[in-house]
């Protein structure tokens, strides 16, 4: 059975609400989430923590169980993290000799940069993300993404349409995304092919 996870779900906890899906990491030569980012807390104190898909003990339409409490989730890492490295001596400059300019050469000292807590061959597959043909045409943006509930294997990209025949949602098998370049998308077909994609139902018809 397919379930949808679609940045913006909420996430709870065994014990409570944890937050808000962000994005999904995915490594791309295998074609599956990996990682889920959560947005967690406030706008001051907010991180942006990152939870294994194994965690996720299930989906439903509006929100995303995980297998762990928030005391534990906050024992996460977040998904970049600020790092400072000191730098070469002998790539700097003499230290000066007044002391009025010492903290800004001690600011030179030490590298500050922002690195991931997962992999650099990883993916993000966020809401909103643009959707491109194998022409480089924009044929929509993703909605969401479609993940076998056993195997926790991705298996459709959700794709609002784009332009005056977008109507409902289409069904982009990941077999039929070409690459990831940063935050878009390319595809394998073309935009008549994306029309005659199957059309997302986010309820499944009863059977007599």
């Amino acid at each position: 059975m397919e379930k949808q996870l679609t940045p913006g779900m909420a996430v709870h906890c065994s014990d409570g609400e944890a937050g808000r899906l962000e994005k999904i990491v995915g490594e791309p030569d295998e074609r599956t989430p990996a990682y889920l980012v959560v947005q967690r807390g406030r706008p001051i104190r907010r991180r942006h923590i990152v939870v294994p898909v194994s965690l996720v003990r299930d989906v439903a339409p509006d929100r995303i169980l995980l297998d762990t409490t928030l005391q534990a989730l906050e024992t996460f890492p977040d998904f970049e993290v600020t790092v400072a490295q000191r730098a070469d001596p002998a790539d700097l400059p003499a230290a000066p000799l007044h002391p009025l300019f010492w903290p800004a050469y001690r600011d030179q000292a030490a590298i500050i940069f922002r690195a991931r807590s997962v992999p650099e061959t990883s993916r993000e597959i966020r809401r909103g993300m643009p959707v491109y043909d194998n022409a480089g045409a924009q044929v929509g943006q993703v909605a969401g993404l479609l993940v076998d509930d056993e195997t926790r294997q991705a298996s459709h990209l959700v794709l609002n349409r784009k332009g005056p025949r977008a109507a409902d949602p289409r069904l982009v098998p990941v077999d039929l995304v070409d690459y990831v370049v940063r935050d878009d998308i390319y595809l394998r077909i073309g935009q008549d092919q994306v029309v005659g994609l199957t059309v997302y139902q986010t309820q499944q018809p009863e059977t007599a």
